[in-house]
């Protein structure tokens, strides 16, 4: 295959698409064959959802949706890890099939259920990690997820910017809005570590949200990487940004970044 910029049918296609919401996923084949039913974006109804990383045991996944009387067996075209990962999402969500708008808290707790699901599959006898970069959105909310099941090991890397326009030509975020941290009482160790799922500071602004695993411009510059095991929340209609730690590894990595540099820092904490 050609590099995505190289190939010509992606590049005319992208200068006739336009939309609002736009999942892009890039990479090689890791599992299944290389089929369009195992490409990403997977759709569940209204649900798109994409993963950068991988569930080595996959036989186990599907015990454990089997386990859970999972009905979306049924729509499941792929043979990939990732649509069985999503598919164990969408479970938590409920009835997505005769749905079409979700709140912010379901979404946000199916997805952090589907991340803690999977990672108890990590710590039996003989279990291999995972790696669970999700993107998840009902067209509305966007979530990121930045997760790998060893405490000591880091996920792929993730990257965000917020701000209000994207400027193809200089290859910046226009009026990026960049995280502070440690800012008054706001302090990071007055969140317990145990407390999954729990926001983490002040909700940031911007008209446009860009996630990737690496920035897509020549430097790092306005680019926000995101923390070892967390997970960020964009609402398209407020334009609000927010940010939850999934394990205490997160805490330990914001705290890390906040040693060295405050602008590498993700997004304060209570």
């Amino acid at each position: 295959g050609k590099a995505c910029d190289k190939d010509p049918e992606l590049i005319g296609l992208s200068q006739m698409v336009h939309s609002k919401l736009l999942f892009a996923h890039v990479r090689a084949a890791s599992d299944g064959d290389t089929h369009h039913h195992n490409s990403h974006p997977f759709i569940f109804n209204q649900i798109l959802f994409m993963h950068n990383g991988g569930c080595p045991d996959k036989e186990g996944l599907l015990e454990f949706l089997d386990q859970r009387e999972v009905n979306v067996l049924t729509q499941l075209k792929g043979s990939t890890d990732s649509e069985y990962a999503g598919a164990l999402m969408v479970k938590h969500l409920g009835d997505v099939c005769n749905r079409h708008n979700f709140t912010r808290s379901e979404l946000r707790d199916a997805v952090i259920r589907t991340v803690l699901d999977l990672d108890s599959l990590s710590h039996g006898a003989d279990a291999q990690h995972s790696s669970l970069n999700f993107a998840v959105s009902d067209g509305r909310f966007v979530l990121l997820t930045r997760f790998r099941t060893d405490r000591n090991q880091d996920p792929p890397s993730l990257y965000f910017t917020l701000g209000d326009r994207w400027d193809a030509a200089t290859e910046r975020m226009v009026g990026a809005v960049v995280p502070h941290y440690l800012d008054g009482d706001k302090r990071l160790d007055r969140a317990e570590s145990h407390d999954y799922g729990k926001v983490l500071g002040t909700v940031l602004h911007g008209n446009t949200f860009l996630a990737a695993s690496e920035p897509l411009s020549s430097t790092h510059a306005g680019w926000t990487p995101v923390a070892k095991d967390q997970m960020l929340l964009f609402d398209r209609l407020s334009g609000t940004l927010e940010a939850f730690c999934l394990s205490p590894s997160c805490r330990s990595d914001i705290e890390h970044r906040c040693r060295r540099s405050v602008l590498a820092c993700p997004i304060n904490s209570p």
